[in-house]
């Protein structure tokens, strides 16, 4: 769905009043939905939202699949305004495998004069002997800033390799309490602010197994550039190749 403005996910009531002529369903039976779902899987059961303004989730999406299957990858865009999911609602994002496959991949992508705010949770994990998904969450917008306050979770389930986690911003990439990162075993987070700093801190939740960071901020911009991260277990500060495919 693609809309010229800001766009709301959310619940949407039955509020047809009118009956069949012929005695068949009536309008009241059209309703309510809550949220996205889709159960198809892969492809078919792709997600893709592009608003005009503002994106705002405060209902569930889930893509997972009714049946064995890599879980729908789901693509929400903003091409100004930011992107939010609600700390106060169920705006969760679901692509976690059925079986031994994988979740599906996620790109949340603000493409100007906005901020994006991780409010709930990202799950893109495998079933049960399936490896995690790709999560890539990037804001064009140079003064543009991703907040994760929930966890994003690639992580497998006793098959296959965790995902990655991918975060750039044009400012600053912080956590809040709620926030963190797993994927412990395999898994693979890259955070890259072109104009502030990475502040990734939120210990107890964050797990991942390998870590690149950076920051271009210079010293003319008056910026902090600081990258901190803390991890709970082991890591490796190694290479994270670009693996989303949205």
């Amino acid at each position: 769905y693609k809309d010229n403005t800001g766009l709301t996910i959310g619940t949407v009531a039955a509020v047809g009043t009118l009956s069949s002529p012929s005695g068949g369903a009536a309008a009241s039976t059209v309703g309510p939905l809550s949220g996205i779902t889709t159960v198809a899987g892969t492809s078919n059961g792709a997600v893709v939202v592009q608003a005009g303004g503002l994106l705002t989730v405060d209902q569930a999406i889930a893509t997972t699949p009714g049946t064995a299957g890599v879980g729908g990858a789901v693509t929400l865009e903003a091409t100004t305004g930011g992107i939010t999911l609600t700390a106060a609602n169920s705006g969760t994002i679901t692509t976690t495998g059925n079986g031994a496959n994988a979740g599906g991949e996620v790109y949340v992508y603000n493409k100007a004069s906005g901020n994006i705010t991780l409010g709930k949770a990202i799950t893109a994990k495998g079933g049960t002997g399936g490896g995690g998904g790709v999560v890539t969450v990037l804001n064009a917008d140079t003064a543009g800033t991703i907040a994760v306050d929930a966890v994003i979770d690639v992580s497998k389930d006793g098959g296959g390799t965790d995902g990655s986690i991918l975060l750039k911003a044009g400012s600053n990439i912080t956590e809040g309490a709620s926030g963190g990162v797993k994927g412990d075993s395999e898994g693979k987070l890259l955070a890259y602010s072109v104009g502030g700093k990475v502040l990734l801190d939120t210990t107890a939740n964050n797990l991942m197994a390998t870590a690149a960071f950076k920051t271009d901020t210079t010293l003319a911009s008056t910026n902090n550039g600081t990258v901190t991260y803390k991890d709970n277990t082991g890591l490796t500060i190694g290479t994270v190749a670009a693996v989303g495919t949205l």
